[in-house]
């Protein structure tokens, strides 16, 4: 949803609510007036990121016979749906992602027997909505 306000004859500002997605198609329309655009959101962005451990003796880690870390990604504009979340640190892909905190805060599960010293230095890449963070 969002709400728009026309500032003078030539600026109308419009605020949208929280959300996640690129060109976003919306119509505008005026007594005398119809304009069609497109807005996209920011894309996602990772601040910080903290590794936990999981052992053997974790309930996920006994389904799948193997050690799992987990991690906590803090950042913004992660959104408020797990289910168009991707998340892979140096080319690994994180499983079961939450979102423990709208837009800002989720975790997930990497399966460390897939190169424990190049995880921990690896680049985290955060797709959202079919955003991907630049850094």
């Amino acid at each position: 949803a969002f709400s728009c306000s026309v500032l003078n004859a030539t600026i109308i500002l419009c605020n949208v609510s929280p959300g996640t997605g690129a060109s976003i198609s919306f119509t505008l329309s005026m007594p005398g007036f119809v304009t069609a655009s497109q807005f996209s959101y920011y894309s996602p962005r990772v601040a910080s990121a903290s590794w936990g451990i999981l052992t053997n003796s974790s309930l996920y880690a006994q389904t799948t016979n193997s050690t799992y870390q987990s991690i906590l990604i803090t950042g913004s504009n992660f959104g408020t749906d797990s289910s168009i979340i991707f998340v892979d640190i140096a080319a690994v892909v994180c499983t079961r992602i939450t979102l423990l905190r709208p837009h800002t805060l989720i975790s997930c599960y990497v399966d460390v027997s897939q190169g424990t010293a190049s995880l921990f230095a690896g680049h985290i890449t955060v797709e959202v909505d079919s955003q991907t963070n630049s850094d």
